[in-house]
């Protein structure tokens, strides 16, 4: 007599990137929502290059930005030159004087009755600048600091009555009430450089770090002569910091982030696989300034680590962390849809993210490496009459590995859509599995290509047909195909599909290729209004990884309504355990 069926549901999609097959977590995903409309998963807004340095010519390295008199300002690293969003398109408003101008901006705005007499504050290596709107006039001088910031970092916040300024181990303070400057109103100890402040109730937090030490997080008052309290986080790097509902939570270089609890930090998740790298010191680079609440989630802007997916901390892009559910995931790729650190096509840094002033839009400033308009500034949506649809999101699950001794064979998935497939060749669910246990079996790059087929150097003899293929960064960045042919003579693969929006492969086309194999590709031009679908496979194997990957269909109908509300899966235990 036959074993029974069994079956193994996922309806939830919102505890995060893990490990284990567990009730909501997921081995990873990338432009996929779990916020909106939570516990189910749909297809993310896709971020849209809104410039770069190819359209505004003297953009350039971009760490901090912020909202003064209703838009969005951004300034440069190296010769501090600034820039402002004025719809549909960024300008530059002003050129710092003096050199290395950009290490740090704020906007202190004061709207009355739609009219900004407010100051726009930014930081040089020698001096603290302002604009004062009340008589639009920008004066680079304006303060001095107590000593040169030789290029580091200059944080500008507002605590109180005090706008203040981290000068290396200084904290420089503008009193509002007295119209005073004190270039030295908190000196920290030697060696400590200040990288981020976080107003916090009724402290300021000062975190700076020591190379030999580590950081350190300093609280002041505002009134007292020196800072009140001090947390050590012996060798490791504080990196940046966010407050959400009056709670801190710190990203630390060791790959945790932790939460504030009134005594010290509380570690809640770690960014996957750092644990297994002992250089992610060095790897993990988040800016202060790209650490950002939105709309209940925090952002994460963060720079590629490295090539490929063997460690699923590398891909460079944005990064969610939701407080509510400690649910840590990959969100969005950048505009170009390149997630590694590729020269010209990667993500080499992410300097700021920016939340529009009605909360319902974010940016990012970022730099691409090299090429052309290498420095780009995203958004989150576009705001034109026709969006493009989006390829590329994906969800894989964990190991599907229940009575894991025992081989299975799998023989269903059941699909139930969040929302009725749109009819659209463009509106798609791809089913994807893979029995291996291991997510990648190589990453090359293409040394030529066309639409549908790329050459490579060398064929490896583990490639097989029905593989898929997965360009990385380059031409083809973000979409995914299956191998339909393998000439080992010419060294070409062909794929099922050709690459969309006109793009090709070629030798800059960055490829990981893995063992997914295709069960099933569902158009909403052939099953519109379809709210399920029963797919029929047959492998046999201890554990089963499953991808699924979301298509959105171009224009305003339906956009945004692709996903899934639960997927099952049916297996029969063999009696045979190997």
């Amino acid at each position: 007599m036959a074993l029974p069926k069994k079956i193994w549901k996922v309806s939830r999609f919102n505890r995060g990137i893990g490990n284990l097959n567990a009730e909501g977590m997921f081995w990873w995903s990338q432009g996929l929502d779990f916020e909106s409309s939570p516990p189910f998963m749909r297809v993310a807004a896709k971020m849209i290059k809104e410039a770069d340095s190819a359209s505004v010519p003297t953009l350039a390295d971009v760490y901090w930005g912020t909202i003064f008199d209703n838009t969005n300002y951004v300034n440069n690293m190296l010769d501090g030159k600034i820039f402002r969003y004025n719809y549909p398109s960024w300008t530059e408003v002003h050129d710092n004087v003096n050199a290395w101008g950009g290490l740090g901006l704020f906007g202190d705005s004061q709207i009355d009755n739609y009219v900004e007499k407010g100051y726009l504050y930014y930081a040089s290596n020698s001096y603290a600048g302002r604009y004062d709107a009340n008589i639009a006039t920008w004066n680079d001088s304006w303060q001095s600091f107590a000593v040169s910031n030789s290029s580091e970092l200059c944080p500008i916040t507002k605590f109180l009555k005090f706008v203040c300024f981290g000068n290396q181990r200084y904290v420089a303070v503008w009193d509002q009430g007295a119209s005073s400057w004190n270039a030295t109103r908190i000196t920290l100890p030697l060696g400590y450089k200040i990288r981020w402040f976080q107003p916090l109730t009724d402290y300021l937090v000062i975190s700076a770090h020591h190379n030999a030490f580590g950081s350190a997080l300093f609280f002041w008052d505002g009134y007292s002569g020196t800072y009140n309290r001090v947390i050590q986080l012996p060798q490791v790097k504080s990196l940046a910091s966010a407050v959400d509902k009056n709670v801190m939570y710190v990203i630390t270089g060791d790959g945790w982030i932790n939460m504030f609890d009134g005594s010290g930090l509380v570690k809640l998740v770690r960014f996957p696989d750092i644990e297994l790298d002992a250089n992610y010191a060095s790897l993990l680079n988040i800016n202060p300034d790209a650490v950002k609440v939105f709309q209940g989630i925090i952002l994460i802007g963060k720079s590629a680590s490295g090539f490929d997916m063997s460690k699923r901390f590398f891909p460079g892009g944005i990064w969610v962390f939701n407080p509510m559910t400690k649910a840590l995931y990959f969100k969005h790729t950048m505009s170009h849809n390149g997630i590694t650190n590729n020269s010209g096509y990667g993500v080499t840094s992410i300097g700021s993210i920016l939340v529009d002033s009605g909360g319902n839009i974010f940016r990012a400033a970022w730099y691409k490496g090299g090429g052309t308009g290498p420095y780009v500034i995203d958004a989150s949506m576009d705001q034109g009459s026709a969006r493009p649809y989006n390829w590329g999101a994906f969800w894989v699950s964990p190991l599907l590995d229940d009575e894991p001794y025992r081989r299975k064979r799998f023989i269903q998935s059941i699909l139930n859509f969040w929302k009725p497939l749109v009819n659209s060749s463009l509106a798609r669910i791809v089913v994807r599995y893979n029995t291996t246990e291991k997510y990648q079996k190589s990453t090359f790059f293409a040394t030529a290509g066309g639409s549908n087929y790329f050459d490579v150097s060398f064929v490896q003899t583990a490639w097989e047909i029905g593989d898929e293929v997965s360009v990385l960064s380059g031409g083809g960045a973000g979409q995914i195909r299956n191998i339909t042919a393998i000439d080992t003579v010419n060294k070409r693969i062909t794929v099922d599909e050709g690459l969309f929006n006109g793009e090709s492969y070629d030798n800059n086309s960055y490829i990981m290729l893995s063992s997914f194999k295709k069960i099933a590709t569902l158009k909403g031009s052939d099953y519109p209004s379809v709210t399920n679908k029963l797919l029929r496979f047959n492998a046999r194997s201890k554990k089963i990884q499953f991808k699924i990957e979301v298509w959105s269909p171009s224009g305003f109908t339906g956009e945004w309504e692709m996903g899934i509300s639960d997927i099952s899966t049916v297996y029969i235990p063999d009696r045979i355990i190997k």
